[in-house]
């Protein structure tokens, strides 16, 4: 056995220390023939102790060295050799070296030297466990889905390699094989395949008998029983996770990397185990473990992740005691941890919110409003362009509920216009994205037409690598065509020229302000013909920021003291049954819609009528709000609240309905760039599409779809009609740039798991479904009205509430300034009702082309009509909405 072995097996530092003093002495002493087998095994015993020590110099001679090898290395055989050797020495030295692009690096020549090493060679499950291991690694860098997918198979291949070298050599490919399955878990929710990283980590650990290995293995299923704990319920999986980390510490040696990774293991499952039981002593005993690593030397990543864990167990005994002197020692383990460069994004903008919490307690609101900007400022960093679409849509929702803390926060620090920027930075991230694409280059042109030509170029580039990048719409998950890094590469590459470029037209004289977030002096003037009331909630506080052109204060803040998120949450849980119950089994039906009333009546009490008294809307609906509600809210009808079977002989009613014009708008920067957008297609007589499903593939029949095309085609001037098998998703998308007014009269199907799926379903929707995705990706600049006359059209993903991923989002800002969309399941008879008095009051009864610019109007009046003939079937008037100027 090998002291590099020996070190593995018994986990003794100093037999790694003699390996490598021994190596240094042979190597200096060694023949050109002796020489590269001495030198492979004294990068490996370097590797192992730079990574058990976090020694950054041990790292970069391990990297140096095997550089050497690699380089010098002659014939297939030993080239293969140093390419390995040089990718293990990237791979586990790029963390210390502080060097990301090293990472790379080593998947390359990972990938080398596996593609050069064939199935039955002694060392193919090694090199096989190696790539993968590598690209578990990339995956916690990058994020990339199809990099873990890839990781997953590579290790699945390496298990099957190992196997036939008998028990022993499973054990690294085990190891390696659990992570990529529980990260792959962490990113698609995939229980089956967090079920086979439990099963294989339980029988791996069990047979395991090298030390360090066994450490990793016990680690790896702790992590993963407290996973399966979360997604199971399983309140035993807890002990058994606290049990098992124990286990991890006792068996790793003192002052390893692993000892400190074990450790941390056993935080998290003792942080779970106080959540279940309360019990003090546990508290008591994260915080002596965390006080423990914090003291000791570790890897910076290990530091960073037990101070998470230590904070927050302060904060928690804080909670317990009221000791501030505990509150003061929690907030410095945040900031510690926050200000940490080796911690991954997402961790830093969860630490940065979590001081801004702590500094909150401390009742220091300012400090707390820097936190939280600081957060803010990393988001971007969440949704790079060297992603793919997918993979930003999971890093919008790392940050689900910072846009109402936020809020909440600069608010209670006397900032209502920082909360209203920060408002928008927060919300619309993968939505702002499109707009910076297809943004007005009209002065950039003007000014330096050749950094127009690159923007648009470079912008073209990109979303070709996006194409490549994403499955097809509507096939089933796959690997890409080309390896998910060169995928990747390509896009971090286009990432970087992105960034270069912008940089280098903010230096362009009058550009300095280009593709900024805007400030709250620009946002106003999108409140000059009425305001723009962004409604927000969190522990902190909920309220209103009304958004005005007044130049002096141009944000008012209405406090919504009885709102709260868990509040808004559970009113959101109420109308979704309620509105399956009013369309549901006959018996229910009166129940169902009497609950959506008391949803509309507590909106109106809670959130709309403190709103309206203070614009002062007490009389006729003549003034124009545009609703821009955070979170959860945006579930929540807030044009419809208030008490409408409670009619009052005299004075307004308490609705928002009979006192207001409701429009909705994603963010205000989006309502900007609507407005912004070149001047209407031109008005010819064939103006209008109708795009109508009365028999759908696989669907149930819709027979209000013919009924409203017969309304439409008296009402307009000859419309141009899709029906059918007419409706496919490429004559769709073909037809709509060329119309001014769009009219869909189909089934819409939301997918609440994966909102960007949600669709039309037009005639081969089955294999080209008209997604969300789809829809986004169309130019449709210039055109003026869509009415979706579909199912759920304007619901989300909970997780992703504030990217307003949904068809009616998704169709007005691929350039339909004003959309008509839906909140929930409508009633086919009523559906075609509200169409016929909307466009009756849109065409002054078929009198004239339709005028777009009433569409807000022209749907109030309409909902109200259908309200005042059926007052006691809500669900069936108030899932309308309008989103538009």
């Amino acid at each position: 056995m090998s002291l590099v072995q020996l070190f593995d097996h018994t986990g003794d530092l100093a037999a790694i220390s003699e390996a490598i003093s021994l190596g240094r002495t042979a190597l200096a002493h060694a023949d050109r023939a002796q020489y590269p087998g001495i030198a492979h095994n004294l990068v490996q015993a370097l590797v192992s102790s730079a990574v058990e020590t976090a020694d950054a110099t041990t790292a970069a001679e391990a990297v140096a060295l095997a550089r050497q090898l690699a380089e010098a290395a002659e014939g297939d055989t030993k080239r293969a050799e140093g390419l390995y050797s040089l990718a293990m020495a990237l791979k586990s030295c790029s963390p210390l070296l502080g060097d990301p692009a090293s990472l790379s690096e080593a998947i390359r020549c990972a990938r080398e030297a596996v593609a050069a090493t064939p199935p039955d060679h002694r060392l193919s499950h090694v090199r096989s466990n190696g790539l993968a291991s590598a690209l578990v690694q990339l995956f916690e860098h990058s994020g990339e889905h199809a990099v873990i997918r890839e990781a997953m198979e590579v290790a699945r291949d390496a298990v099957a390699l190992a196997r036939a070298a008998g028990r022993a050599a499973t054990n690294a490919a085990s190891i390696t094989l659990t992570g990529a399955l529980i990260r792959l878990f962490e990113r698609t929710n995939d229980v089956s395949a967090l079920t086979e990283a439990v099963d294989i980590a339980r029988d791996a650990s069990a047979s395991c008998e090298g030390v360090l290995s066994r450490a990793v293995l016990l680690t790896n299923l702790a992590g993963g029983l407290l996973l399966l704990h979360r997604a199971t319920g399983n309140e035993a999986l807890v002990a058994e996770a606290v049990d098992v980390a124990r286990e991890a510490v006792a068996v790793s040696p003192p002052g390893t990397a692993s000892r400190h990774r074990a450790t941390n293991n056993l935080l998290a499952a003792l942080d779970r185990s106080f959540d279940e039981t309360g019990e003090v002593g546990t508290l008591l005993e994260v915080v002596r473990l965390g006080r423990e690593v914090a003291a000791t030397p570790a890897a910076e990543q290990d530091r960073v992740t037990a101070a998470e864990y230590l904070g927050t167990a302060l904060m928690a005994l804080f909670r317990h005691r009221g000791d501030t002197a505990i509150l003061t020692e929690a907030r410095d383990c945040f900031a510690r941890a926050a200000a940490s460069s080796a911690a991954p994004v997402a961790m830093r903008v969860r630490l940065f919110r979590r001081l801004a919490n702590a500094a909150m307690h401390a009742e220091a609101a300012g400090a707390a409003l820097d936190a939280v900007e600081a957060a803010v400022e990393l988001v971007p960093q969440l949704t790079p362009r060297a992603l793919a679409h997918t993979d930003r849509e999971h890093g919008v929702g790392i940050i689900a509920g910072l846009a109402s803390q936020a809020a909440a926060i600069a608010v209670a620090a006397g900032e209502p216009a920082r909360a209203v920027e920060l408002l928008e930075q927060t919300r619309g991230l993968l939505l702002g994205q499109v707009l910076d694409d297809r943004g007005d280059l009209t002065e950039l042109r003007r000014a330096r037409p050749d950094l127009a030509d690159e923007f648009e170029s470079l912008r073209d580039q990109i979303a070709a690598a996006d194409a490549d990048s994403d499955p097809p719409l509507g096939a089933p998950a796959r690997m890409p065509h080309r390896p998910p890094l060169e995928l990747g590469e390509r896009r971090r590459q286009l990432s970087e020229r992105w960034a270069a470029l912008v940089t280098r037209i903010r230096a362009t004289p009058g550009f300095d302000a280009f593709l900024r977030p805007p400030p709250v002096d620009r946002l106003r003037a999108q409140a000059a013909d009425g305001p723009i009331v962004m409604v927000h909630a969190d522990s902190w506080g909920a309220g209103a920021l009304i958004l005005t052109g007044d130049t002096g204060t141009p944000v008012r803040v209405v406090p919504l003291p009885d709102l709260t998120p868990r509040g808004a949450a559970r009113q959101v849980e109420r109308l979704r049954a309620a509105h399956a119950a009013a369309f549901g089994e006959r018996a229910g039906r009166a129940r169902g819609h009497r609950a959506v009333h008391d949803v509309l009546a507590w909106l109106w009490d809670v959130v709309c009528a403190p709103v309206l008294d203070s614009l002062g809307c007490t009389g006729e609906p003549r003034g124009r709000i545009r609703w821009c509600p955070a979170g959860v809210l945006a579930a929540l009808p807030l044009h419809a609240a208030g008490h409408h079977l409670d009619r009052p002989e005299t004075g307004a009613p308490r609705t928002v309905l009979d006192r207001a014009v409701s429009s909705y708008v994603v963010t205000v920067r989006a309502l900007e760039h609507l407005r912004g957008q070149r001047d209407p297609l031109p008005s010819p007589s064939g103006s209008a599409v109708v795009v109508a499903m009365p028999a759908t593939p696989r669907a149930p029949e819709l027979p209000g779809a013919k009924a409203e095309t017969a309304v439409l085609a008296r009402l307009l001037d000859s419309p141009t009609v899709l029906a059918g098998a007419q409706a496919t998703r490429e004559s769709v998308g073909a037809a709509l740039p060329h119309y001014r007014v769009a009219h869909f009269a189909c089934h819409g199907l939301h997918v609440p798991d994966a909102p960007a799926s949600s669709r039309l379903l037009l005639h081969d929707h089955a294999v080209a479904p008209f997604t969300v995705t789809a829809v986004a990706q169309l130019d449709l600049t210039g055109t003026e009205l869509a009415y979706l006359s579909a199912c759920s059209t304007t619901l989300g993903g909970d997780w992703l509430a504030d990217e307003a991923l949904h068809l009616t989002a998704a169709i007005h800002h691929a350039g339909y300034r004003h959309v008509i969309g839906t909140l929930w399941p409508i009633s086919d008879a009523h559906a075609t009702r509200i169409t016929e008095e909307f466009y009756t009051r849109l065409t002054g009864n078929g009198a004239h082309p339709p005028r777009p610019e009433l569409a807000a109007d022209a749907l109030a009046d309409a909902i109200r009509c259908l309200r005042d003939d059926h007052p006691a079937l809500p669900a069936v008037w108030a899932a309308h909405v309008h989103f538009g100027p």
